[in-house]
């Protein structure tokens, strides 16, 4: 048979009429039209295969130079056979040879149809079992060049301990690999561009077409997430060399889609903590006391634990607020404190969103000269492991200033249990696991950058107080409110505002937030973020919700 590659996707084809995969809007044609080659031409050109290990059982076949997409597939070596997965285009004896070696090609199959790649010619090599989502089938159909395949949906356990899965996204078959024992048993997932690892191979993204920068809408990829959610997996291995989550990889595709699905609502905002991606700012960044009855400290003294990054101590005067549009949006989400702990001067308070199945961590530092480390940990197996879901957050302290920060909220399921960790002075402490009870929905996932601690104010259990990322005037800061409710009995309603007149006038600036009742437990509510400037000052509110009558802090 003979056989045509198509130069710009790398695809087999038995025709060299217009490739079908490019034509289509995730792909590209080049302007200077549709050309195809051969693997003969190829190899005169100087391709041959690039063979590496990736770990045991997990070895890398890619072609070098990079041709067309230039993905590379990977052999998983099982006791019971070999999968080949993402073929790229150029195949030949020595790459045939280097997988014989191996223990040959039992099963061919790709995570969608750019990357069906040489697929037919591995067929023909190994006799072949070709796997393809019977979603996509049609592609591979088209293409002409497999003898026969197989249709799946949803998943398939191919091998023991290799499973495919169905995710759609990017095309409604896409697919990734989950191999059980990768990872040193920890899991690992072969994702193709399904999951896409970005280049600093510390997050990832989706895409509905990558060459032509077309996004993907927002329920494929929760309905990626989904897919994989329930798998337990530590490393990402993408579609290319340099393209690889090696650990937390579960927790940093979390992530991923939570901050991408914040970005489509036009909600992103500034990451919470820098020290996750710059070393150069880790400056910035005894006791083991835990209370398990969920109050915690006092609001003012918690208040007073809150704040941090950077600067000099906070002065008097006003958090200034510009007219720029609020980085984070507004919402009705309440915290309820589930559990805490506090460890020389630095506490943690784990909370879930009230009516959902969603935790997040408040931190704060209260310790000159001592940094907290906080995150956040979740189990699905009952604390016999735990993987942590947040960043490993940094937060400082200043003389005579409280900082404080909250992590996005995380998803825990049925079954699932979260606490919060603690590292001061090289020591590692957490608070007691909380499973959370069932809910619905999904909450908004702001999250609080380390911020200082300017103004505090109570009325009876009702407390407010106003943070900036700034000790002083910023027109890089952002500021907004906190709220906290320990009481029993009554719900607190606040809001922040802001003055243009030096407070002979005060003007509603955010949302009506209400921390309401939980018996027993203390709740939170957070305003959105506004950014600092020189020409306002704003000050916290709140009321009980039985009255009009409100009490505020100082502006600042």
């Amino acid at each position: 048979m003979k056989v045509w590659v198509c130069a710009t996707c790398g695809n087999h084809s038995a025709t060299d009429a217009a490739c079908l995969i490019c034509a289509d809007e995730r792909q590209w044609v080049p302007r200077t039209g549709q050309r195809w080659t051969t693997l003969a031409e190829l190899a005169g050109e100087g391709h041959g295969p690039d063979v590496r290990p990736l770990e045991p059982g997990l070895t890398g076949i890619g072609t070098t130079p990079a041709f067309a997409i230039g993905q590379r597939s990977v052999l998983v070596q099982t006791v019971s056979g070999n999968l080949l997965w993402d073929p790229s285009g150029y195949i030949d004896p020595a790459a045939v040879d280097a997988a014989r070696s191996l223990g040959g090609v039992r099963y061919v199959t790709a995570s969608h149809p750019h990357f069906y790649g040489s697929m037919g010619m591995w067929q023909r090599e190994f006799d072949a079992t070709v796997l393809v989502p019977e979603a996509d089938a049609s592609w591979l159909t088209a293409l002409g060049v497999v003898t026969s395949f197989t249709p799946w949906s949803s998943r398939l356990e191919v091998l023991p301990g290799v499973t495919l899965v169905q995710c759609g996204g990017h095309f409604p078959g896409s697919a990734v690999v989950h191999c059980a024992s990768a990872a040193s048993g920890a899991g690992a997932l072969l994702s193709g561009d399904t999951i896409m690892v970005t280049p600093g191979e510390d997050r990832a993204t989706f895409s509905w077409s990558v060459p032509n920068l077309l996004p993907m809408s927002a329920a494929p990829v929760r309905g990626v997430w989904e897919a994989v959610r329930s798998l337990p997996f530590d490393r990402v291995y993408g579609g290319w060399w340099n393209r690889v989550l090696y650990s937390d990889a579960k927790g940093i595709v979390e992530r991923s889609v939570e901050r991408y699905l914040e970005h489509l609502r036009g909600e992103a905002a500034p990451p919470s903590a820098l020290c996750q991606r710059f070393a150069s700012l880790s400056h910035y960044c005894g006791h083991d006391s835990r209370n398990n009855n969920h109050r915690g400290p006092s609001l003012r003294t918690f208040f007073r634990k809150l704040l941090t990054v950077g600067g000099a101590a906070a002065a008097a005067g006003g958090l200034v607020l510009s007219t720029t549009a609020p980085a984070l949006a507004d919402t009705t989400d309440v915290y309820v404190q589930k559990a805490y702990l506090g460890k020389s001067g630095c506490n943690v308070y784990l909370t879930a969103v009230e009516g959902h199945n969603y935790a997040s961590l408040m931190y704060n530092n209260v310790h000159a000269g001592v940094t907290c480390y906080a995150q956040l940990e979740r189990s699905t197996n009952h604390g016999k492991t735990w993987s942590r879901v947040s960043g490993y957050d940094a937060i400082g302290s200043r003389a005579g200033t409280t900082t404080l920060a909250k992590t996005y909220s995380y998803y825990a399921g049925g079954g699932d249990e979260v606490r919060g960790c603690l590292t001061v002075k090289g020591g590692t402490s957490c608070t007691t696991a909380v499973a959370l009870s069932g809910g619905s929905g999904v909450p908004a996932q702001e999250a609080l950058s380390p911020s200082y601690l300017h103004e505090v104010a109570a009325d009876g259990a009702c407390q407010e107080a106003v943070v900036s990322t700034s000790a002083t005037k910023s027109s890089t800061a952002t500021g907004s409110a906190v709220f906290l409710n320990q009481s029993s009995g009554h719900t607190c309603v606040g809001w922040l505002e802001r003055t243009k007149n030096n407070g002979k006038t005060w003007y509603v600036e955010s949302g009506t937030h209400s921390a309401g009742s939980v018996s027993g437990a203390t709740t939170y509510a957070i305003t959105a973020t506004y950014q600092d400037g020189s020409s306002y000052k704003v000050r916290a509110c709140v009321r009980y919700s039985n009255t009009s009558a409100k009490h505020c802090t100082a502006g600042w």
